[in-house]
């Protein structure tokens, strides 16, 4: 017989990827540092066949060492038809701290895409996000991963502009430490902003927009600390980097992220965006958006014009006969000469 195929291949406490499969070859897996040794289960199609095992001492319980260990598996048929397996089994270092998988849910999408050597990441939402999930997932479950900003429930409250949240994996033996970030950037909100106290008016309203900051930064060293809505700085100093009050050239790394007034911000009460329709709800900054949406006072999408034409209002102002006088004066002055009309 000539068939050298392995009918079952397993590694005791790993799983191979691809699934197994006869015609296939190849093979991956990995351990966590606790796993000093794995055992193969396997099994020839033909029972005339055997195998033998050429790592180690060749024995199914195979030791391992940190890193990459390849095991091959040689099937030698009746005939002396022959075919080698392998499996390269990764032993993950105790000293190791990296993650496997980093995400935020409801698939928001990171920038770049991940990958376990890559540090630093980016991610946009809507301006209605007030708080997100992070999915963090180490590739050996004796690494220890925290997400430092998360609440008990597991979730990130975001601020109104930019949040950053720190992912920190350390090794299993407590030797190494390493830092994921995510920079997530909620977008502008579409609509003017009331505080429920005259001073935070105050305090968080951007000079140039006149509404509430969004991603605040300020000017370094400047005196008085001038702060601004990052987009309208970046638009004044686009052509000139100068200070757009005192015309003062701006050095390098003029522009400090104002993350903790963010935060503040994002914390101090706000009148619905719908207040003038009758809204009296009173919530946070970060999280008026999420309100916003389901807000019963929002106005439809679809406008229509009996919601205008109907109300007191309208028809004060544009139904009755009296409710429009309209004077309107002509003047021509030729030479010395004076013409005025009345209508």
């Amino acid at each position: 017989m000539d068939n050298c195929d392995l009918d079952k291949l397993s590694v005791n406490g790993a799983q191979l990827c691809p699934s197994f499969k006869p015609d296939i070859t190849l093979y991956t897996a990995t351990v966590p540092s606790s796993i000093n040794s794995v055992k193969l289960d396997l099994l020839t199609s033909d029972s005339g066949a055997s195998c033998k095992i050429l790592f180690g001492d060749g024995s199914r319980t195979v030791n391992l060492s940190d890193g990459l260990n390849r095991i091959d598996i040689e099937v030698i048929a009746e005939d002396g038809t022959g075919k080698t397996y392998s499996i390269e089994l990764t032993k993950l270092s105790a000293s190791e701290a990296s993650l496997r998988a980093l995400a935020v849910e409801e698939h928001h999408q990171l920038h770049p895409v991940f990958s376990p050597d890559l540090y630093e990441y980016s991610c946009a939402v809507s301006f209605d996000c007030h708080v997100v999930t992070i999915q963090a997932q180490a590739p050996d479950h004796n690494m220890q991963v925290t997400v430092k900003e998360a609440c008990s429930s597991g979730s990130v409250p975001l601020n109104v502009g930019d949040t950053l949240v720190t992912v920190q994996v350390t090794s299993p033996d407590g030797t190494n430490l390493q830092v994921y970030t995510i920079t997530i950037t909620r977008e502008h909100i579409p609509f003017p902003v009331t505080f429920c106290d005259v001073k935070d008016q105050m305090m968080f309203e951007c000079p140039v927009s006149l509404n509430a900051f969004y991603r605040p930064v300020s000017i370094n060293q400047s005196d008085p600390k001038a702060i601004f809505s990052s987009p309208y700085i970046d638009m004044l100093t686009q052509r000139s980097k100068v200070h757009p009050f005192t015309e003062c050239p701006l050095g390098d790394s003029w522009k400090v992220a104002e993350t903790e007034l963010d935060k503040r911000m994002s914390s101090a009460l706000v009148n619905c965006f719908f207040a003038h329709r009758g809204c009296k709800s009173v919530l946070k900054l970060g999280e008026i958006g999420a309100h916003a949406n389901d807000c019963p006072y929002k106005p439809p999408l679809a406008l229509n014009t009996k919601d205008v034409t109907e109300t007191n209002w309208y028809r004060k102002h544009f139904t009755s006969s009296s409710s429009w006088e309209i004077e309107t004066k002509h003047s021509l002055q030729v030479g010395q000469r004076y013409f005025s009309h009345h209508s």
